[in-house]
C-alpha cells in the first residue's frame, strides 16, 4: 500500500530544515537505521547538513527556482537489507507584491 506524500511550501533562495522520523518502523522491525541517502527526485534543489541521530533524518534544502520538488530519502536499517523509503514534496514560489 501507498504512503501518502508530505507537502511543504517554501520561497525561492530559502533554506530550510527538513526531519524525517523512521522510529515508528524501526520499532516494527526491532532495528536501528545505520544511515539515510538523501536525493532530489525532480525539480532544483541543494541538500547539505545531512545528519542521523536516535532514528531521526535531518537535512536542509536549498531551493533556488520556483516550481515543485520532490524529495526522496532512503533509509538503510542495520541489517545492511532493509530499507524505507519516504518522498516529500516542496512547492517553491517566487515571492511578488
Amino acid at each position: 500500500m501507498a504512503e501518502t506524500i508530505d507537502e511543504y511550501d517554501q520561497f525561492v533562495d530559502e533554506a530550510e530544515k527538513y526531519l524525517i522520523d523512521f522510529t515508528d518502523k524501526t520499532a516494527i522491525l526491532d532495528t536501528t537505521v545505520s544511515s539515510v541517502a538523501w536525493a532530489v527526485q525532480e525539480g532544483t534543489a541543494t541538500i547539505a547538513n545531512e545528519a542521523l541521530t536516535s532514528d531521526v533524518a535531518e537535512a536542509w534544502i536549498t531551493t533556488p527556482t520556483a516550481g515543485c520538488v520532490l524529495i526522496k530519502a532512503t533509509a538503510t536499517m542495520a541489517d545492511s537489507k532493509t530499507t524505507d523509503i519516504k518522498y516529500f514534496k516542496i512547492t517553491v514560489a517566487q515571492p511578488a507584491c
